[in-house]
């Protein structure tokens, strides 16, 4: 199921893998120290 989801929805998937859901994130919550990664 989870296979299928990921190709019906193949358009999201490349949004995240491109960078732009990152920089997004970075854009937004960048301050946030639980959301940067040196923080994990």
């Amino acid at each position: 199921l989870t296979i299928e989801w990921y190709r019906a929805n193949a358009a999201w998937v490349a949004h995240v893998r491109s960078g732009e859901y990152r920089a997004y994130y970075e854009r937004n919550y960048g301050g946030r120290a639980a959301l940067r990664q040196e923080s994990v």
